[in-house]
This record gives structure tokens, sequence and C-alpha cells, in this order.
């Protein structure tokens, strides 16, 4: 970890959800903020790594148009505390350089987005070869 540093460049693969939320009107006549609002899944390959490399400066990186893709998509559901879940989760591969090696060992050791305690959001990396 002590040896990761700005500038540097690294292989990884990424498993995450990747979803944005839509806010809800509180109506046209009243004063009240709108809410947070529900959250959807990105559906697309192309909404999905529009969605990572948003991200990506947030989380310590860069990233390179064309220099990661996404290599496999699932769903996932399942009940929890008897209301239905569904996951979508991509998984995401290719190369980025360190920009804020704090961030960075944040991002790596907390993981990215949501649905971290089902699976989601593990960061690995790998030494880009040579």
């Amino acid at each position: 970890m002590e040896r990761i540093k700005a500038g540097q460049r690294w292989q990884f693969r990424l498993r995450a959800n990747p979803v944005h939320s839509v806010k809800q009107t509180s109506g046209l006549h009243t004063h009240e903020p709108a809410k947070r609002g529900k959250v959807y899944a990105h559906v697309t390959v192309q909404q999905k790594e529009q969605w990572l490399f948003e991200r990506a400066a947030k989380y310590g990186f860069n990233l390179q148009e064309g220099s990661f893709r996404v290599v496999q998509q699932e769903v996932r559901q399942f009940l929890r505390h008897r209301k239905p879940v569904t996951l979508g989760i991509a998984t995401f591969e290719g190369i980025l350089e360190v920009v804020d090696a704090t961030l960075f060992l944040r991002a790596l050791t907390c993981g990215i987005g949501r649905a971290k305690a089902y699976g989601c959001g593990l960061l690995t990396i790998a030494r880009v070869p040579s």
C-alpha cells in the first residue's frame, strides 16, 4: 500500500453496482425540497462506463476513454427483510492512473459505489505488464 504514488499506472478490475437516483418531485405548488429519489441501475454498457468515468476523480484515479471496459454484467435478485432487492452488477477491467494516492488507497480499502454488503465495490489492481 505504501508503494502507491500519484502518476502510477495500474491494471484494475472493479465489480460494482452502477446506479443513479432520480429525484422525486414534491409537487408543483409546494415549497418542500425534492426528496433524494428512487435508485435505478444503469442498463447499457455505455451508461455503466460513463458512471465509472465520472466517478474516477472522486476515488483518486484517472481513466482515459477506451482504457477500460465492462467485461461482465449480471442481475441478482433476492429478498431482504421480505422485500425484493435487485442488483445490476458490472465488472470493469482496464488501466487507470493514480492521481491522488490518499483517495485511491481509500477506494482500495473501502470500495467504490453502493451495494458493498453484497460483494460490490471491490477494486483490485495489478502491475501493468511491461
